[in-house]
């Protein structure tokens, strides 16, 4: 079994490293009917999907010739091993959320581009979670978008280095209009007509994303993933 086919078993938790996969950017270091682990050289993300969690663990240490600072693991018991043996501060947990359906159906009011590069002080001053040199790099992809209604700023939104839909903000003053789903409709678009999969990760306490999630069509995971960093 090559790789594709045992993460397809389970798309909405493998859909991050199917990404990476399809895109064209992953390192792949083992494969088969237990599991994948690779490297995706864009985002530097080390990631594991294994059914088999003696194995996984094999398969980290034999990798570990320099520390990890990114790993993402779709299972619990693996990360918890990674954490205690690697010591990384900080652990996400998330669920996925998948699309899976047609073209998504949403009117569309805003006035959407793709971010300049001037305009990134401005994002930075919203969005917290990313420092200034990976939004620069995730700019330089043509992957951050800027949205106006009426000609005001109202939000924006990207892709993360590893393909996830994701740095979705929309001002206070302009939410409850249902921007952000317009917003995020606009990037699963974007995504099919690349060719890529549409999905983004939710971590498990954001109830507010989570409808959002759900009011746009996209499918959760039934299973928990992991980023440790």
């Amino acid at each position: 079994m090559n790789a594709e086919e045992y993460l397809s078993r389970n798309t909405r938790l493998n859909a991050g490293l199917l990404q990476v996969m399809r895109r064209g950017t992953a390192e792949i270091f083992h494969q088969g009917g237990s599991g994948v682990f690779l490297k995706d050289r864009i985002s530097g993300a080390y990631m594991l999907s294994a059914s088999d969690t003696t194995l996984g663990r094999r398969w980290l240490r034999e990798q570990e010739t320099a520390p990890y600072t990114l790993l993402h693991i779709c299972d619990h018991d693996l990360a918890e091993y990674a954490m205690r043996r690697y010591h990384f501060p900080t652990i996400l947990e998330c669920l996925q959320a998948v699309w899976e359906n047609g073209r998504p159906d949403v009117p569309q009011r805003l006035t959407i581009r793709e971010a300049s590069k001037a305009e990134l002080p401005m994002i930075t001053n919203h969005y917290t979670k990313l420092d200034m040199a990976e939004l620069e790099q995730i700019q330089r992809l043509h992957n951050l978008f800027v949205a106006f209604f009426e000609g005001s700023f109202v939000g924006f939104i990207g892709c993360h280095l590893e393909g996830s839909i994701g740095l979705l903000k929309i001002l206070p003053e302009y939410r409850g209009q249902g921007f952000a789903t317009e917003l995020e409709a606009f990037m699963v678009r974007r995504t099919l007509d690349l060719g890529l999969l549409p999905f983004g990760q939710v971590e498990t306490w954001n109830k507010a994303s989570f409808a959002l999630q759900r009011k746009l069509g996209m499918q959760l995971s039934d299973e928990t993933l992991y980023w440790l960093f």
